[in-house]
């Protein structure tokens, strides 16, 4: 059994061949690449546990090394909108270690999760010095800002059963287990959870759910969803950027 000091050496070798993939990062030098994880520290999060909290001042840039993590707004009436499920490899924190100001999102582990934390004055530090640590937060700020213009598109343009259709085949190209010509996403989504992250009622979620489920596309047993034919799911959302 490894000791916690030989998994935290593991992950850190992980954290390393994420962060030289994620985009924009990829262009980075290898010198900035070890200034930025010289200092980081691994994490490890227990499920539901918070990790930034919206509006709090933001000490470091996380990146995701093993698990799942939920982005949510919630108001002050205790309403959330699950706004996406963060994946290993994506970053949180990009936003505040560019303005300085508070975090924009509720980030809270969706299950048990790795992360790797990098000092913010770190990341300041190292952008002040190579010039293509900034592009690489203009490259992941562009990116997220063509998700966001796409996901109000949607919103507007699509019917929820494509939406829900879309972001199912989007479960299985990052979670999906392939059993046969099955799929097993391995993600619990309770439908609550898919109601806020579609902004749309639970009831309405749960209709189109049944709807796929009756007409052979997918089966749903106590929050796990299994897809039973991807072409067809993919068909259902073939207006959409739908897979590929």
């Amino acid at each position: 059994m490894k000791t916690d000091f030989e998994s935290r050496g593991a992950y850190r070798v992980l954290a390393r061949r994420l962060l030289e993939r994620a985009e924009g990062f990829d262009q980075c030098t290898a010198p900035t690449i070890d200034a930025l994880l010289e200092d980081a520290g691994i994490a490890r999060l227990k499920k539901n546990e918070v990790l930034m909290r919206r509006g709090e001042p933001c000490d470091c840039l996380v990146m995701l090394v093993e698990g799942a993590l939920e982005s949510s707004i919630a108001s002050g009436k205790g309403r959330r909108h699950l706004l996406t499920f963060i994946l290993p490899g994506m970053l949180v924190g990009i936003i505040p270690c560019v303005d300085g100001g508070g975090v924009v999102h509720d980030t809270v582990a969706h299950i048990p999760s790795v992360v790797l934390k990098i000092p913010a004055e770190v990341v300041r530090r190292q952008r002040a010095i190579d010039p293509m640590l900034h592009i690489a937060f203009e490259v992941q700020l562009a990116s997220r800002s063509r998700r966001l213009y796409d996901k109000v598109a949607d919103g507007m343009l699509h019917s929820l059963r494509e939406r829900l259709a879309q972001q199912l085949v989007e479960f299985v190209e990052s979670f999906g287990l392939q059993r046969g010509k099955e799929w097993t996403i391995a993600l619990r989504l309770p439908q609550s959870d898919l109601a806020d992250l579609l902004g749309a009622a639970r009831q309405s979620v749960n209709n189109e759910l049944r709807g796929l489920e009756d007409g052979g596309l997918i089966r749903i047993e106590h929050s796990h969803i299994d897809v039973l034919d991807l072409g067809q799911l993919r068909a259902e959302c073939s207006s959409m950027t739908c897979g590929p």
